[in-house]
């Protein structure tokens, strides 16, 4: 794992050093366990708002495409998650 050091002011007025501070343990926990459940959140509001989308736009797909169906309409849905 690669662990980024944070340059930080020395408190030195005009000599432009920097010191450099090791992150924690746990801010890497922390930062670890960000970049695990990262993905996982993204997949979940990408699938809410599929079925958003979806149920918003079943009435004019239900007339178009399924002769008025609402049950061929969802089953279709349905179908996607298999």
């Amino acid at each position: 794992m690669v662990v980024a050091h944070m340059p930080v002011s020395s408190g030195t007025a005009g000599h432009g050093m920097a010191k450099h501070i090791t992150p924690s343990r746990h801010d890497r926990e922390v930062f670890s366990l960000a970049c695990r459940c990262w993905p996982l959140l993204m997949g979940n509001v990408v699938e809410w708002y599929e079925f958003s989308v979806y149920g918003y736009l079943t009435p004019q797909m239900e007339a178009n495409f399924f002769k008025g169906s609402s049950v061929s309409t969802w089953l279709v849905f349905a179908i996607t998650f298999i």
